[in-house]
């Protein structure tokens, strides 16, 4: 299931903020700067292309691993090590699956 590229949610006193849950879409709005990959991958040389297919990778490794919770320690270990199989694999499903694959973790 893909998320939807913007969710509304409800903050004290009423008002709205705007999150983006699949931030290979939006790699520099808001909560996104804040996740662990995108903290590794600052001032790297990383192009844009890179950014995003990492990130895509980052995703989705956390969604196999049911981590919703960006700040858990796992998110970060999974960040590094989709930064470091991305290095030498393209393909975000393949990093994705390796990545999870050598966390022995599924």
């Amino acid at each position: 299931m893909e998320w939807p590229l913007w969710i509304l949610q409800p903050v004290p006193f009423g008002s709205l903020t705007w999150t983006f849950p699949n931030c290979s879409i939006a790699p520099q709005v808001g909560d996104c700067a804040a996740m662990p990959i995108n903290r590794l991958l600052e001032g790297g040389s990383f192009s844009p292309e890179d950014v995003a297919r990492l990130n895509d990778a980052y995703e989705r490794a956390l969604r196999d691993l049911s981590v919703v919770d960006r700040g858990d320690p796992l998110a970060e270990t999974v960040a590094k090590r989709v930064i470091e199989i991305g290095r030498t694999i393209i393909d975000p499903i393949k990093i994705a699956q390796l990545a999870v694959e050598t966390l022995g973790l599924k």
